[in-house]
C-alpha cells in the first residue's frame, strides 16, 4: 500500500530514487507526491531503527551528511556562526521571551540564545546529546519527542526547529504541536535543506559521476554509498510554505545560502578546483539573490 503524502494526503506518488537509503539490509526508497511534489522516504523506519540512527555515533561521526571534516560535537564554532545569523533576525521580531530549540542536540544554540537574553528550553530525542547539554551547559532539556514534553498552551515566544522538520515522522502533527505551544504572534524558525527537492539536485546527479570513487565526495552528493534515512522528508521552499500556510502561519522572510563542503575544499586537483568555484558562485548567488539551491531558513509568525 502506498503511503499518504503528509502535506496533501494524496496516495499518487512515484519512486524518485530507488534504494536511496539503508539500515542494515533494510532498503528505503524516496518517493515523490505527484500532487504537491513533496518527496519522502517509503517505508518509514520503525522505532527500533530510529533509535539506532540517533545513537552517540550520529553526533560524533555523522559530519553533517558528509560535508564537514569534524563531527558535530567538535564543530561548535561552525554551528554557532549559523546560530548567530538566525538570532540576529529573531531579535528583529522578539527581543526577549521564552525560547524553545527542538532538536537542540548538545545545546550549542540554546547556550548562545541564553547569552542573547532569552529564557531557553530544549527538546532532544538523543539521550546522549540531551545529557551532554544538561551537564555541559546546565540547560533545561527534555529527552524525548516534542509532544511528550507536555508544554503548556501559548507558552513560548520563539520556537526554533533547525534541521529537524525533515527528520520527524509526521511533520503536520509536529507543526500543530508547535502551533499549540507558541504564543499568538510568536515566531517560528525553520532551518531546512532543500537540496534533494530542487532542480539543483538533478544537475549534481549529472556531474557526480566523476566522484564515484571518492567516498567522501560521493557521500556528500548522496551517490554510490550506504546511508541511513535521516531525512524522512525532502521539502522545497514551495511545499514548506504550503504546509505552514495551511496551518495558519504567516511567512515573514527567508534566507538562503550554500554551505561550503570541507570535503571538497580540502582536496587538490583541477576537478576539485572547478567544484570549489561552483560552490563559491552558488553561495554568492544564494546570499545576494536569495535563491534556494540547497538550504534555507524561513521565519514565520503564528
Amino acid at each position: 500500500m502506498k503511503r499518504k503524502c503528509n502535506l496533501c494526503n494524496s496516495t499518487m506518488n512515484i519512486v524518485f530514487e530507488k534504494d536511496m537509503y539503508n539500515i542494515g539490509k533494510a532498503k528505503f526508497n524516496l518517493v515523490k507526491c505527484l500532487n504537491c511534489k513533496l518527496i519522502f522516504v517509503d517505508p518509514l523506519p520503525n522505532s527500533t531503527q530510529r533509535k539506532e540512527m540517533y545513537s552517540k555515533d550520529y553526533f560524533e561521526t555523522n559530519k553533517l551528511s558528509g560535508t564537514r571534516e569534524k563531527g558535530y560535537m567538535e564543530d561548535q564554532e561552525y554551528y554557532e556562526q549559523d546560530f548567530k545569523n538566525i538570532l540576529r533576525i529573531v531579535k528583529k521580531y522578539k527581543r526577549n521571551g521564552r525560547f524553545l530549540d527542538i532538536g537542540c542536540a548538545a545545546g550549542y544554540f540554546l547556550n548562545l540564545a541564553r547569552k542573547y537574553g532569552y529564557q531557553v528550553h530544549g527538546v532532544e530525542i538523543s539521550k546522549f546529546a540531551s545529557e551532554f547539554a544538561r551537564k555541559k551547559f546546565k540547560l533545561d532539556v527534555f529527552n524525548g519527542e516534542l509532544e511528550n514534553a507536555k508544554f503548556k498552551d501559548n507558552f513560548f515566544d520563539i520556537v526554533v526547529a533547525a534541521n529537524v522538520l525533515e527528520h520527524v515522522e509526521d511533520p503536520n502533527k509536529f507543526l500543530l504541536e508547535i502551533k499549540r505551544i507558541l504564543k499568538p504572534n510568536g515566531i517560528l524558525v525553520i532551518d531546512i535543506p532543500t537540496y534533494v527537492n530542487s532542480p539543483y539536485y538533478k544537475i549534481v546527479k549529472l556531474i557526480s559521476g566523476m566522484f564515484k570513487k571518492d567516498k567522501d565526495v560521493a557521500k556528500m552528493f548522496k551517490v554510490n554509498q550506504e546511508k541511513m534515512p535521516y531525512h524522512l522528508y525532502e521539502f522545497s521552499p514551495r511545499n514548506l510554505k504550503m504546509m505552514l500556510k495551511k496551518l495558519g502561519f504567516k511567512l515573514l522572510e527567508t534566507k538562503a545560502d550554500v554551505p561550503y563542503p570541507e570535503v571538497i575544499f580540502s582536496k587538490k586537483g583541477f576537478k576539485y578546483r572547478l567544484i570549489q568555484l561552483h560552490f563559491i558562485i552558488l553561495n554568492m548567488l544564494a546570499r545576494t539573490l536569495n535563491i534556494k539551491f540547497n538550504h534555507m531558513v524561513a521565519y514565520f509568525k503564528k
